[in-house]
Order: structure tokens, then C-alpha cells, then sequence
């Protein structure tokens, strides 16, 4: 079950192969190869102890290869791109639809460390805009007003310390996106779309395993920032 259960994601991660080389002018929000590899890097590392993260990284990682740069009055720059999936599957025989929002931002990538020093992804239920989700270590799918998330700090491209939320809130003012674009693959269909979305998250969170450790983050982005949306239909999960 397993097996088959993975082989599935993997075969939604390889529709995205042409989707990720855009044939169109370069932007000038894409991210350098380097940059983007460490980004994966951290997901990567803190998907592979989370068993819902996990999944969902499988189709969204590797699509993203934009993001806005956010410059603070200090002169700190955070990249923010915006996250909307619509999932559409079948599992143990069951129809499943959830639909995700969410944010996906990081500050301080050290080229020859080849890191970003804080990376912070975070997932609430789709809605009605605006959107404003409360933030705890857990949440599910689907429950409107609840999210969660993670955020990362990575000594090196290999480890990391992950914390989980306690608090705040993920709020979505305004999205819009543009044309599709189709793959698909061993009866799977995956459309990727490009857009903006604006918007504004809180968290403050605790180390990993529960622990007095904490950390708050905030950041605001009323002008609209890079936003990818998936839209993944034909999944079947036993």
C-alpha cells in the first residue's frame, strides 16, 4: 500500500517537469538556481518528519521558481510567494475535494553555505475572502478558520530545526490568477497557474519537541506578491 500510495506522488511530481521551465520572458522575481535549491532543501528536510507536509511538498516544491522580494526599513529581504492548491482525489474509495491556501517565505540565503536561514510555510483552509486562519500545531483540511505550518532553520543544507506553531494568524486579502497550464500523466491531470495575492501572517511558535523555546515572525504584503496555484485532479489513494 505504501508503495503505491508514494509511486502516486511521484507520478503528480513529474507532471510538473515541463511546467516548471517557463518558455515565456524571465521574470524578474525568478529565483537563481542556488537560492531555489536551498529553499527545497529546507521543505525537504522538515517534510521528511510530517506526515501531512510531506505529501503536499511532493506536488508543490518543485514548482516554485518565483517569488516577491520584501525589503524591511532595516534592509533585511524576505521572499514571499503565495500557495493555493485544489486537490481533487479518490481515497480508500472515498471522493475527496480540499482546497489549501497558504504563504511561503524565507529571509538571509548564504550562497556558500548554500542555506536560508529561516524559511516559514504555512497552510490554511480555502474560504471566502478575505481569508484570516488561526494558527496551531495541528489543523484539518477543509475546517474553515484553522492552520498550521512549520518554520525552519537550517544550519546546513542537510539539517534543520523545525518549530511549530502556537499562535497567530495566516490572513489572504486578494488573489487572482491567469491561464493554466496542463499536464498530465498516468491518469493524473495537473494545472498550473501563475497570480498575485496579498495579504499578512503572524506565528509564533515553539521548537520541536515541545520546548520553552520560541520564536515570533510577521510579515505584510498589501501590495500582492508571486502566487502559484496547483489544481490536481484523477488521484487515487488506497
Amino acid at each position: 500500500m505504501r508503495s503505491s500510495r508514494w509511486a502516486r506522488w511521484s507520478a503528480i511530481t513529474a507532471l510538473g517537469a515541463a511546467a516548471c521551465t517557463d518558455t515565456a520572458a524571465v521574470s524578474p522575481d525568478a529565483l537563481p538556481a542556488a537560492e531555489r535549491a536551498a529553499v527545497i532543501a529546507a521543505l525537504n528536510c522538515a517534510a521528511a518528519t510530517d506526515l501531512v507536509f510531506a505529501p503536499v511538498g511532493a506536488f508543490v516544491f518543485p514548482y516554485i521558481d518565483r517569488a516577491t522580494a520584501l525589503v524591511s526599513p532595516a534592509g533585511d529581504t524576505t521572499r514571499v510567494v503565495g500557495i493555493d492548491i485544489d486537490l481533487q482525489a479518490v481515497v480508500d474509495s472515498v471522493d475527496v475535494q480540499l482546497s489549501l491556501v497558504g504563504v511561503l517565505a524565507w529571509t538571509r540565503f548564504d550562497s556558500l553555505a548554500g542555506t536560508v536561514d529561516s524559511t516559514v510555510l504555512l497552510l490554511g483552509s480555502t474560504g471566502p475572502l478575505p481569508v484570516a486562519d488561526a494558527l496551531g500545531p495541528t489543523f484539518t483540511p477543509g475546517t474553515p478558520g484553522e492552520g498550521s505550518g512549520v518554520v525552519i532553520h537550517s544550519p546546513t543544507p542537510e539539517t534543520c530545526e523545525l518549530w511549530a506553531p502556537r499562535g497567530g494568524l495566516l490572513g489572504i486579502t486578494t488573489s487572482g490568477f491567469g491561464k493554466g497550464t496542463a499536464q498530465g500523466a498516468d491518469g493524473l491531470s495537473l494545472t498550473m497557474y501563475r497570480g498575485t495575492v496579498s495579504g499578512d501572517y503572524t506565528v509564533t511558535a515553539k521548537l520541536v519537541p515541545d520546548s520553552a523555546t520560541t520564536i515570533s515572525t510577521t510579515q505584510a504584503y498589501p501590495d500582492g506578491v508571486q502566487a502559484l496555484k496547483l489544481r490536481v485532479s484523477g488521484l487515487t489513494l488506497p
